[in-house]
């Protein structure tokens, strides 16, 4: 008697499951099942017949993509309404059933919910690359375009700058800016992998998430060495979308499982991404080149309109040749603490660097209160340089501490500078007097 009620409880309860599923479904329908409706109302208004409300998806590569759930029109009749609308043509060489959806929007295939399957709930990573910016959305997009339209030869990576320009440009930012110095691309000069890795980031991290962390890295990792991005929006946009065209050399559709193989494996220097660099002869013209092409802007400061510590517009009057080439030959003999990578460069480039760096003797202001505001302080005040960060030793704030950090020894350090730190030796540019009276801009 017992188990009978067990049984008639345990089916009334699955009545009850039943029943909630169907109410729920129809009071409260899924976001594809919206979509459907509303397609089916604007069909009978058309006169045209109602279609089978269902999961729809299309097979790409193995794999499902239910994109088509909502977007209807890609597979049905289309309708001038969003989102039913047919794909609007596009010169490309493959198919939507063998590209997919998410090849080139991004997102997330499985997903039928709006926020899932566009990559913004809490619980997804990839978002659509071109975004709900209509205005930005035919630059964004390239990100999924480049999987297809790019090279990898002999493991060194390069993007058509005809089909795919952003992510070209993009590729050309990630090495100007230093983050090839501490992060690994499969197929990209590496100096150093102090960083992660971002061969596969795109399916990891969000464009947001990306932006988030070039603009603020400290704030998801107080002690990051990684300098915040300071290039205008458009570039930036055009670097982050290069980092999302990273969805890994296996992943690629214009990679064979050989090139993804070789492009896992390869190291190419930094030679490998200008093939065509017509400069052998060591000259300060080939140098400045240089000085943008291996990235010395994403910590220094070249020129006045730049941020960066440290400063190397003045870098001329205070180091000598010996010290500059040793420095690029290898940083850590010098420094021992930098985060500053062993490049490898070709002696020619060295040297080229070498003529470029010693011609770097920008003025200095004549007043010394103008020298603290204008020099100093990007170290030492409290609004410093915010790529302060890359310097292994914080250099220490002297607003304020002119009581506390007496003459005698404010002009010693700074005559001589510190040895293994980014202090130089300012004695060589300036007389101990006037470093006196730097002292008293202090308070």
């Amino acid at each position: 008697m017992k188990t009978k009620r067990y049984a008639i409880a345990l089916l009334l309860g699955l009545l009850l499951v039943l029943i909630g599923s169907w109410a729920k479904r129809r009071l409260l329908p899924s976001d594809w099942e919206k979509c459907q409706r509303a397609y089916n109302a604007l069909r009978r208004e058309a006169g045209m017949p109602p279609v089978d409300i269902g999961v729809r998806s299309i097979r790409v590569g193995g794999r499902d993509e239910r994109c088509v759930s909502c977007h209807l029109g890609t597979i049905l009749p289309a309708l001038p309404t969003p989102p039913f609308q047919s794909h609007p043509a596009v010169v490309c060489a493959l198919p939507i059933s063998r590209q997919g959806c998410t090849g080139c929007h991004g997102g997330e295939p499985l997903r039928l919910s709006t926020q899932g399957a566009h990559g913004v709930a809490a619980d997804t990573r990839r978002t659509l690359t071109d975004g709900p910016d209509r205005g930005l959305r035919s630059l964004r997009i390239q990100a999924g375009c480049a999987g297809c339209h790019l090279r990898r030869d002999g493991g060194v990576l390069r993007y058509d700058g005809d089909k795919v320009p952003e992510v070209a440009a993009g590729l050309t930012l990630f090495l100007s800016q230093g983050c090839a110095s501490c992060h690994r691309v499969a197929g990209v000069f590496s100096a150093a992998e102090h960083g992660p890795a971002l061969s596969s980031i795109a399916q990891a991290r969000s464009r947001e998430a990306i932006e988030r962390i070039l603009l603020q890295p400290q704030a998801s990792n107080a002690a990051s060495p990684m300098p915040p991005l300071t290039l205008p929006p458009a570039d930036q946009d055009k670097l982050v979308t290069f980092l999302l065209a990273q969805v890994g050399p296996d992943q690629e559709q214009g990679c064979s499982v050989a090139c993804a193989m070789q492009a896992v494996s390869a190291r190419p220097g930094p030679l490998g991404h200008f093939p065509d660099d017509p400069s052998q002869k060591p000259n300060a013209a080939t140098g400045a080149l240089w000085a943008r092409r291996i990235g010395c802007a994403g910590c220094h400061r070249l020129s006045n309109t730049e941020a960066g510590v440290p400063d190397l517009t003045r870098v001329g009057w205070y180091r000598n040749e010996a010290q500059l080439r040793n420095m690029l030959r290898d940083p850590r003999k010098v420094v021992p603490a930098t985060w500053m990578p062993l490049l490898n460069l070709p002696e020619p480039v060295v040297e080229s660097l070498v003529a470029w760096l010693l011609l770097q003797r920008v003025p200095l202001p004549s007043l010394p209160k103008e020298v603290f505001r204008d020099v100093c302080r990007r170290c030492h005040g409290q609004d410093r340089d915010a790529k302060v960060v890359v310097l292994s030793k914080r250099p220490p704030l002297l607003e304020g501490r002119k009581e506390s950090l007496t003459r005698e020894k404010f002009v010693e350090v700074a005559t001589r500078g510190v040895d293994g730190t980014a202090m130089p030796p300012w004695g060589r540019m300036l007389s101990p007097p006037f470093l006196g009276a730097i002292h008293e801009s202090l308070e």
